[in-house]
């Protein structure tokens, strides 16, 4: 027995090096073809990448393995000293990130809040606002999760906060893409994007996703105090202005229009532990349901509570976005 036990050592040693270095060359390989070569050259370069990576493990030559693992190395330094900028050929509906300009400690106006005019998705009016908002005039938040090509378990989060003014405004976390870019999950893995804060009307950011882009959209009034919802608001003008200045990469993982409110929600409450739910951010709205979160009838079910939230058939039959959308949205 006791002669087994180095070999079941090494053995156990050697799978999870063999684990550790193929988790390892799968991602440098996706590193690869992201690195910023010319597109003809993308894919030789990954296979090269592959066949070098898979050779140096099981053709067992002197330097092969040692080359494969410092090229892997070199590719993670190159990644991590990867830095994002504010400086890119913007698409127009990101090109101007929001800021906010304190008045007083408890008044702020707000630059360059979007509210475009949309004839299709592709063909807008750029509008952008300046406004002015007492924040203790705040009296409601409402959530936000919108699916598209019928995914369930991927979805977009938007916040929406409502004013004594009857005033509503929004926030969507989001890739900060340009005009070359094309969004996807795997590119968002590795620092392909830059994030936004965009601070819109509902107008345009809800009514882009019911009237122009048919996404499913759902509102749900939420159990948050005024004085959460204030705290919250707070926090998410000091991250959008902390943003304008030192930007920061989209992660589809970890840093997406669900995760990147993490933050701001532990300030409400620092005991805040999500879940793997969070992930798969579609079942975003299962989770606050069941934390108490959304605003519920008595015994009512989520599937319930889900289907008397959807938007779309309150507007999306319209041929343009009415002055009255945001009272819409919420009739019952």
């Amino acid at each position: 027995m006791s002669n087994d036990m180095p070999k079941m050592r090494f053995r156990i040693l050697r799978a999870v090096f063999a684990c550790v270095y193929f988790f390892s060359a799968i991602w440098a390989a996706g590193a690869v073809y992201y690195l910023g070569l010319p597109d003809a050259l993308r894919i030789p370069a990954v296979l090269f990448f592959v066949v070098l990576a898979g050779t140096a493990y099981f053709w067992k030559r002197k330097y092969l393995l040692p080359a494969s693992l410092g090229l892997i190395l070199v590719l993670m330094i190159q990644f991590l000293l990867r830095a994002p900028s504010n400086d890119r050929d913007w698409n127009p509906s990101c090109a101007r990130p929001p800021y906010a300009e304190f008045l007083t400690p408890d008044r702020v106006k707000i630059h360059d809040i979007r509210d475009f005019r949309y004839r299709t998705e592709t063909d807008f009016d750029v509008r952008y606002l300046d406004m002015e908002y007492e924040i203790a005039a705040i009296r409601h938040m409402d959530y936000m999760v919108v699916h598209w090509d019928g995914m369930e378990a991927i979805a977009h989060s938007m916040l929406s906060f409502e004013f004594n003014d009857r005033r509503h405004l929004t926030f969507s976390i989001e890739t900060r893409t340009d005009r070359k870019d094309q969004f996807g999950a795997l590119p968002g893995l590795y620092k392909q994007f830059e994030l936004i804060f965009i601070a819109g009307t509902e107008e345009d950011l809800i009514g882009l996703r019911t009237n122009y882009r048919h996404e499913d959209v759902y509102l749900y009034r939420t159990t948050l105090s005024a004085e959460d919802a204030q705290t919250l608001f707070r926090s998410l003008l000091s991250r959008m202005n902390r943003l304008k200045e030192h930007p920061e990469f989209y992660n589809t993982i970890t840093k997406n229009c669900l995760t990147a409110l993490i933050p701001s929600v532990k300030e409400l409450n620092p005991s805040f532990i999500g879940d793997l739910r969070l992930l798969f951010n579609g079942y975003s709205d299962l989770r606050a349901f069941e934390s108490g979160t959304l605003v519920a009838e008595k015994n009512e079910s989520f599937q319930h509570l889900k289907q008397r939230s959807y938007v779309n058939p309150k507007v999306d039959g319209l041929s343009e976005i009415p002055p009255d959308f945001s009272e819409r949205i919420r009739k019952k």
